[in-house]
């Protein structure tokens, strides 16, 4: 919004209260917009019957352990692959859509599950 117009026929304490009150209101716009701008994103993110790609969670050996990795990123190592395959079951679960893909001992997808 523009500023308020200095009035000589108007008081200045009169003038300065329009000019909080005229800043007020343009402040009160912006947040309205920005709200309306948010609640048409969510609309338009629920309607567009698109869902998020699942977030992959891998299973692999490494040199006799096992580690968990969360798309390209580690986030785990295990000694025991149950213990492995246990937390990347977890996080899957807690992500979803989200899947699993067990890796064999030649590091090739051999099981696949889905959260």
């Amino acid at each position: 919004m523009s500023e308020l117009p200095e009035r000589p026929d108007v008081p200045q304490e009169t003038h300065s209260g329009l000019a909080q009150a005229w800043a007020s209101a343009g402040e009160a716009a912006q947040q309205l917009s920005e709200a309306r701008q948010t609640e048409q994103e969510t609309t338009a993110r629920e309607t567009s019957g698109t869902t998020p790609a699942p977030v992959r969670y891998s299973v692999l050996p490494a040199g006799g352990a096992f580690h968990v990795k969360r798309g390209d990123e580690v986030v785990g190592y295990y000694t025991d692959r149950d213990a492995a395959l246990a937390d990347a079951r977890k996080l899957a679960g807690g992500d979803s859509p989200s899947r699993v893909v067990i890796h064999d001992d030649d590091r090739r997808p051999s099981e696949e599950e889905t959260y």
